[in-house]
């Protein structure tokens, strides 16, 4: 509860400097007072490998973490995520709340450490000060040395933010568009004045998804700067997807920005130049099937699927993307005749849905669900 308390307070004291950093103290008081070390993550913890780094420029650090199975031999998406006010967030806390999801979807998370987001900083954010400005070259440091130290699919590279962390999210994003893929606010700040309007409408051209949402129960300025955010991106030409999370209060909800980043980047028709190339001789198909050895089986069912797209063969895949999912949890997706087929072993006991997605070289969308029975073991006599 404390932890609503005191940024609903910080949401009120904007006006009086001096107003402003007493409520600083009575919030530090309070913190200390009830134990709050932030707020709550309720998400479990992960099975990948977290990293304390440091970048070399200037000593800031950050939180990296590598979902489980991460692999140098193939590239991963890969979410920066900016914490919200301190202490009532933090960078490892925003990694700690990404880890399960991380691994669930499979992406590298980097949490950096900012300035510009803690009591002391302005509040609402209305100046690029220099401070904000060394956390921005800070964070694109870190971005730079992550892509060439790990292998990022430079192509699914995306931004999101909890909280106060917004402000800084929103302007990251406006001042440096070309590295990221995607968005989401996860019930964050905004504020206009910081933002390029012309760097917006730029950025517009492009397909470039938006997501922003905030709990039904949120604090009022949360809610409030949400709804400018959306106002203002759609009135720049964006299209915006926006959301209420029924019932809940200012809490984090990682899942829908994993859900969205992964479902953007299926919808979206990358690798134009390739299918233009060949234009004229790719074929069209209206349809995709799953082949399985069995519907049916005992636990643990191994299982190897391939998604068919009748009329083709060979490298005619080359052309389509695959993205699979079990029991609606993203699996894999890539492009190519490899990614038609998926390996994958059931454990748990009951009825799994199996998906495959293919995106089509003119940007259509074909889809494939089956389910599969997994049977208790049977106990040995």
């Amino acid at each position: 509860m404390a932890c609503r308390v005191g940024e609903a307070h910080h949401f009120e004291s904007m006006e009086v400097n001096l107003r402003r950093n007493l409520i600083y103290i009575v919030l530090a008081i309070v913190g200390l007072v009830v134990g709050v070390g932030g707020c709550a993550i309720p998400q479990p913890p992960g099975r990948g490998s977290q990293l304390l780094m440091q970048s070399a420029e200037d000593k800031r650090n950050y939180y990296l973490y590598l979902p489980a199975g991460y692999t140098p031999n193939r590239a991963w998406p890969m979410v920066v995520t900016f914490h919200g006010m301190k202490p009532f967030d933090s960078a490892p806390a925003q990694a700690k709340e990404w880890q399960s999801v991380a691994d669930r979807y499979g992406y590298i998370v980097v949490a950096p450490v900012l300035l510009n987001s803690d009591l002391f900083m302005q509040y609402p954010l209305r100046t690029v000060s220099h401070g904000v400005q060394r956390d921005e070259q800070s964070v694109l440091n870190i971005i730079q040395y992550v892509i060439d130290h790990c292998n990022v699919d430079r192509n699914r590279i995306y931004a999101t933010s909890w909280s106060s962390g917004g402000y800084l999210m929103h302007y990251f994003v406006n001042r440096h568009p070309k590295i990221f893929s995607a968005m989401c606010a996860r019930g964050s700040c905004f504020s206009e004045p910081i933002l390029d309007p012309v760097n917006a409408r730029m950025m517009s051209k492009r397909p470039f998804p938006i997501l922003i949402y905030y709990c039904e129960n949120d604090l009022k300025g949360i809610q409030r700067e949400s709804e400018q955010a959306i106002s203002w991106y759609r009135s720049n030409g964006f299209k915006v997807t926006s959301r209420v999370v029924p019932g809940k209060g200012h809490e984090r909800v990682p899942d829908l920005a994993a859900e969205f980043f992964a479902i953007s980047s299926v919808s979206q028709a990358d690798g134009g130049g390739a299918v233009s190339k060949r234009q004229g001789t790719v074929k069209r198909v209206d349809r995709v099937e799953i082949k399985t050895p069995s519907f049916v089986g005992v636990t643990p069912l191994t299982l190897n699927l391939q998604a068919e797209l009748p009329g083709l063969s060979g490298d005619e895949y080359d052309e389509y993307k695959f993205t699979w999912f079990i029991d609606d949890h993203l699996q894999d997706q890539a492009r190519g005749a490899g990614k038609q087929m998926l390996f994958a072993t059931l454990y748990t006991v009951g009825e799994h849905t199996i998906k495959v997605q293919v995106v089509t070289p003119d940007g259509g969308t074909l889809e494939k669900t089956i389910l599969i029975r997994v049977l208790p073991a049977t106990p040995k006599l």
